[in-house]
This record gives structure tokens, sequence and C-alpha cells, in this order.
């Protein structure tokens, strides 16, 4: 089962299998219409994860979600799952998530699914789509890259500050 805990950071979900919680088979059954597919989008609908969403990778297709959660199935005639993910990650997405959020309580908030139909997605012709996608993946390996880059340098500078700097202890 799928949980608002096993998000990551980056928009991901945990790769580590034993982070989440197994449920039979028997049970997942009653509940069919929250089985995902490879490239379903999750989104939280409850709490700080509102409108925060993530892509249904192969390893976990088959798997439920708990309540928190819904599942988002686009039309993959005319909207690939990946480029409506790079959405979820926009401004516009989360100005127009903020405004069809119900707050109860003062604090708690949540949306509902036909509340979701009223969000309002860029569909490019698909062409248009693979293009973007392909920017867009190019730029998150350059990311990457750099995040390695800073990695290495801070790892390297500790290292260069231990060998240059020693602390005498008093006997």
């Amino acid at each position: 089962m799928i949980k608002i805990c096993n998000f990551t950071e980056r928009g991901m979900l945990d790769i580590d299998l034993t982070k989440y919680d197994y449920v039979s088979e028997d049970v997942s059954k009653q509940f069919p219409r929250t089985i995902l597919r490879r490239n379903d989008l999750v989104m939280g609908v409850r709490g700080t994860y509102i409108g925060k969403c993530v892509l249904i990778p192969s390893s976990l297709e088959g798997a439920n979600m708990s309540p928190n959660l819904i599942r988002v199935s686009p039309n993959r005639q005319i909207l690939r799952p990946q480029f409506l993910w790079h959405f979820t990650c926009s401004s516009w997405w989360n100005e127009q998530i903020n405004r069809i959020t119900y707050y109860w309580k003062l604090k708690f908030g949540t949306i509902r699914s036909n509340q979701l139909r009223q969000v309002m997605v860029p569909v490019p012709k698909l062409d248009e789509q693979d293009l973007s996608l392909q920017q867009m993946d190019d730029a998150l390996n350059a990311i990457k890259e750099i995040d390695i880059i800073i990695s290495n340098t801070s790892d390297l500078l500790k290292s260069m500050i231990d060998k240059t700097f020693t602390i005498e202890k008093d006997s």
C-alpha cells in the first residue's frame, strides 16, 4: 500500500519496498478503483501533501493506496502521464490546487475528486509533449549532475579543512 509517507522530497516514491505496508490481494480487490497502474499519478488530498503528485513506477504496479491519496489516470491517447507529472510541479498547478482546497477547522485542508475536475491542464499535441519531456529530462539530468558536483565539492572542502587544521588536545 502506498501512503503519503512513501513520497520523497523530489516528487518520487521511495524505492525501498520494505517501507510499504502489505495488503493482501483479497483486500486489495475489494477496492479496484484504487489499484494502481504504471505511470498513474497518485496525489495527496489531505494535510501538507495536498496537490503533491508522484508517478507510479513499474515496480509498484498493482499496489493499492491509502485514503489520503487519489489516483489520477490520464487519458494516454491525449496526455502523457510524465507531462502531467511535470505540470503538477508548476506554480500554475499549485495556484489551482490552493483555490479548490477546502479547509475545515481552520487548518486541515482536503480536496475531493469532483473538485479536481476544475483544474485546468494544458494539453499540447503529443509530439509537442514528447519534445517538452525530452527537454525537461535533459534539465533534470543536468540538475542531478550538479548535485553530484556540489556533494563532491563539499566532501573535498571538508577533507581539505581536516588536513589543513589540526586540533591538539591538552594532555
